[in-house]
């Protein structure tokens, strides 16, 4: 599925998208604001962070997403966060 067919789905489910694709989706988060369109919520991941190659991957990262269901630092729509290891 393309970027911008993904980003579609989510904001029409109320979805939120998380990735490392910070390049693309960028543009086409800046692109929907241009537009006074409101975009799904993205969540965007670090590769440095969440190293693919570790033992703990992708342990962190649930742990991580699951950290920030329990205490979302942030509320509303439309808004990009970038994930962080928990406590």
């Amino acid at each position: 599925m393309a970027d911008e067919n993904l980003l579609q789905f989510a904001a029409e489910t109320n979805r939120t998208i998380v990735t490392e694709n910070v390049r693309d989706f960028a543009i086409l988060i800046s692109r929907w604001a241009t537009r006074d369109t409101h975009h799904p919520n993205v969540i965007f991941t670090d590769r440095n962070r969440f190293n693919r190659r570790s033992v703990a991957y992708p342990t962190n990262v649930i742990a991580a997403l699951a950290h920030f269901l329990q205490h979302p630092p942030i509320e509303g729509t439309s808004w990009v966060w970038w994930l962080q290891p928990p406590p």
